[in-house]
Formats: structure tokens, C-alpha cells, sequence
């Protein structure tokens, strides 16, 4: 008898682990359902402080994020640089030739790209909109 009694108490415990796993795993799937949608666009403005040609079809510029028209007046792009990567306040964005031609180091401006990014430090975002807001 002592026997069935410890078999009844496994298939009890052994049950109720199967429902806890079960409902973790449906809330952990309901959550990645409330994600934001990937075809919003976010907007942001800084100073582009680099350009660079990758290639012949591909061109980026380097655009910090939070800084102050003093740290831009008083400080070179190597240091608002160095300060932007520990704040984690600077990125990548790919753009068409032309908007390369257009874009210089020192000027603000505001790029329009999707959610998404490619995981490198800095990370590299797709512009869809780039527009210039002044020269400093």
C-alpha cells in the first residue's frame, strides 16, 4: 500500500510540472505577440560625425544622438565620439548616394529608419528619410 501511495504522490508532482512548462511556454509566445510592428518608423535627430563608403552600392553615415550645441562647439568629433559609444548614443545609417553627397560632418539632422538593426557596435540602421536641420 505505502508503495501506491508514493506512486499516486509522483504522478501528481510529474502533472504538475507538464501544466507549469505548459503555461510558461503560451505566456512567453503571447508576449512576443504584442512586439512593436515591424513596419513603424522611428524618427531621431543628432549631428552626423562620419560618413563612409563601404562600396560602390553601399554608403553610411555615423549620427550621435544627445549631445549639446556646447560639447559640439567646444569638442572635437573624436570626443563627442568616445563619449557617444559609452552612452551607447550613436549609430550607423546606410543611405542612397545622393544623400551621402549631401551630408557633412558637424550637421544636424533628423533620420527616419525602421525598427529593425544589424547587431554591430555601433549598430547600422536603413535610412528612409534623412533630412538636414542645420550646419554647425
Amino acid at each position: 500500500m505505502n508503495i501506491i501511495n508514493k506512486m499516486k504522490s509522483l504522478i501528481v508532482i510529474l502533472l504538475s510540472f507538464m501544466v507549469v512548462i505548459a503555461c510558461s511556454n503560451n505566456k512567453a509566445n503571447r508576449t512576443e505577440e504584442t512586439n512593436i510592428p515591424e513596419t513603424s518608423d522611428v524618427k531621431r535627430q543628432g549631428i552626423i560625425v562620419d560618413k563612409q563608403i563601404v562600396n560602390t552600392q553601399s554608403y553610411r553615415v555615423l549620427m550621435v544622438t544627445g549631445i549639446t550645441t556646447d560639447e559640439l562647439n567646444n569638442q572635437s568629433i573624436e570626443e563627442i565620439l568616445n563619449k557617444a559609444m559609452q552612452e551607447m548614443n550613436v549609430a550607423w545609417y546606410v543611405v542612397d548616394q545622393e544623400t551621402y553627397g549631401k551630408l557633412k560632418p558637424r550637421q544636424k539632422v533628423e533620420i527616419t529608419s525602421g525598427n529593425k538593426q544589424k547587431d554591430s557596435n555601433p549598430p547600422i540602421r536603413d535610412a528612409k528619410r534623412v533630412e538636414i536641420k542645420a550646419t554647425y
